[in-house]
């Protein structure tokens, strides 16, 4: 039975943190129903949305006879997406380059100790917790803030210098 609990959350919250602050990112972790951590990331230097668009343009552009596909494609070019969910089955498909390596940081913590012993074909599933990862959420979009990370880090290193 999928069990998460706060010490878990408390042990896993300064490696989070320590990514987060690496890749210029601000997010929250929580735990839902004892069963699930999730890490919402609300605002950062990393353009999450604007990464999986283009891969899915340009994937589009290798197969252009997928339909569906296709109408996302042309949904998401006259209204992008606010939000996303970040698939952890399939996300290094989704994503390229900064975008990539900071989902696969994230998920190596999110994953750390955790166990997936489930049997799909007898109906059995045992895993150790759950992970959601969100960039952004429905009622609050993620924030693409490029500027003030990098003068962030600039004067952080204006500092170490002088």
């Amino acid at each position: 039975m999928a069990y998460f609990t706060q010490e878990q959350k408390k042990q896993m919250t300064p490696k989070i943190k320590a990514v987060l602050s690496q890749y210029g990112l601000k997010g929250s972790l929580s735990v839902n129903n004892h069963s699930t951590v999730v890490l919402t990331i609300q605002q950062g230097a990393i353009d999450f949305i604007g990464n999986t668009l283009r891969v899915a343009e340009h994937t589009l552009a290798e197969q252009p006879t997928n339909k569906m596909l296709k109408t996302s494609v042309e949904q998401d070019r006259v209204r992008p997406p606010k939000y996303l969910s970040a698939n952890q089955y399939h996300y290094q498909s989704h994503h390229t380059g900064d975008a990539l390596r900071c989902l696969k940081d994230l998920f190596a913590i999110l994953f750390e100790g955790n166990h997936d012993r489930s049997d799909i074909m007898t109906d059995y599933f045992d895993v150790g917790w759950y992970v959601n990862l969100h960039i952004g959420r429905w009622d609050r979009p993620y924030q693409y803030q490029p500027d003030q990370y990098f003068s962030k880090r600039d004067s952080q290193r204006a500092r170490q210098s002088a």
